[in-house]
């Protein structure tokens, strides 16, 4: 369950009004967001850390933070549950790599377990920023460039984390950063009972240029790591094999039945009474018997078909390339883009076989396509919309959206 950044210890950014920190109610969102940037629970909000194009910067301090004992509580929830740290530069995502550096993860972790009685936070960064220069021959003619040489294209975004007891309670400005690793120790929290009162941010900035061209920057992000692929495999494979004993179990059983019906009919003569027949005899006719709750089937059968047409029509056009992981959100908003678009696909589907069935509730049949799955649907977003509000997560989604 995903949280607001600036809803912890993190440092907020300065108002350029005031020169001060901001507060939690004046920080804004740095740019509008989609329906589906809502509904997933992305927020564009500035931080403390402050890049400059090709300037490298070194343990540099974002803040210090002061650690009540109710935000201490709140840094060991996020630590106990594994918490990532999700933020962008130039719409390309933090990455963490691996030791072994043959995946990533997306986002850098808050901490994690130090001992059984404590745990570390990851109060510093160190971020690279990846970095290509373009051909000044293949720039648009509408860009407007001083001089090519100092043009470059953020390419990749990467974040090395580690946790430094700077000393902060005892008045200590020598950040543990600027020293070898031989003298750091880490920012240690106890799992109960008093902790530290201060905790310094700092951070570092280097830039390497890199070879990808910022045309396929997005590429090497897309590529599913090992483990991912061993899944996602194993999930196929026995999604099938359940498929098939599923299905051979249900045509052993259906052929016995069947069998045993055919050879109890060719065991009754013609004289015998009628009320003797049992079995599928009894059921031939109901075929063409109209249902007893015909309007609810209906709406149902056009329901399923707006959602394939849904599921069909997003994929189709992922495949194709026109739903980006650049353009955030335009996932969700595709899809409900075509939940509209196929709506009268679904009134006219249900419409037509209600008509076949001769119904004659024509106004409820119309009513039930209209708001039975998407009524259920609102009703169950609506409830969990409340919840995320209650709980405080950055999911929940404002009331007059």
């Amino acid at each position: 369950m995903p949280f607001e950044y600036h809803s912890s210890i993190f440092c907020k950014p300065i108002d350029p009004n005031t020169g001060q920190e901001s507060t939690r109610k004046n920080i804004k969102s740095s740019k509008s967001l989609n329906f589906g940037q809502l509904l997933t629970g992305e927020r564009a909000e500035p931080t403390r850390y402050v890049f400059n194009m090709m300037l490298p910067e070194s343990c540099r301090l974002a803040c210090i933070q002061e650690l009540p004992q109710k935000k201490l509580a709140k840094l060991r929830r996020l630590i106990k549950n594994n918490y990532m740290i999700r933020l962008n530069v130039d719409n390309m995502p933090v990455i963490t790599k691996s030791t072994s550096g043959n995946y990533f993860k997306l986002g850098y972790s808050i901490g994690g377990l130090a001992s059984n009685t404590s745990f570390y936070f990851n109060n510093h960064v160190a971020f690279k920023v990846l970095v290509h220069k373009p051909n000044p021959f293949l720039l648009s003619s509408n860009a407007k460039v001083v001089d090519s040489s100092r043009l470059y294209r953020i390419v990749g975004f990467e974040a090395v984390v580690s946790s430094l007891d700077d000393g902060i309670d005892g008045n200590n400005q020598e950040f543990l950063c600027n020293k070898p690793n031989a003298e750091r120790k880490p920012f240690l929290i106890s799992k109960s009972g008093p902790g530290p009162s201060k905790v310094a941010h700092t951070y570092d900035v280097v830039f390497e240029e890199s070879d990808l061209k910022w045309a396929t920057r997005w590429d090497p992000l897309l590529e599913a790591s090992p483990e991912d692929r061993r899944v996602q495999w194993f999930s196929i494979i026995n999604s099938i094999l359940i498929t098939l004993v599923l299905s051979i179990l249900v045509a052993v059983v259906l052929m016995r039945t069947v069998y045993l019906d055919f050879a109890r009919y060719n065991g009754i003569s013609d004289d015998e009474d009628i009320s003797m027949e049992s079995g599928w005899k009894l059921l031939h006719g109901d075929v063409f018997r109209a249902p007893q709750f015909g309007e609810f089937l209906c709406a149902l059968v056009g329901s399923g078909i707006q959602l394939l047409i849904i599921l069909g029509s997003t994929l189709l056009f992922a495949v194709l390339g026109f739903i980006s992981p650049a353009n955030r959100g335009s996932l969700i908003s595709m899809m409900l883009f075509f939940w509209v678009l196929s709506s009268f696909v679904c009134g006219m589907s249900s419409a037509t076989l209600y008509l076949n069935l001769r119904g004659t509730k024509r106004r409820t049949n119309s009513g039930l396509s209209a708001f039975l799955l998407s009524g259920m649907l609102a009703s169950v977003f609506m409830s969990l919309n409340l919840i995320l509000r209650m709980i405080g997560s950055v999911n929940a989604v404002p009331f007059f959206s």
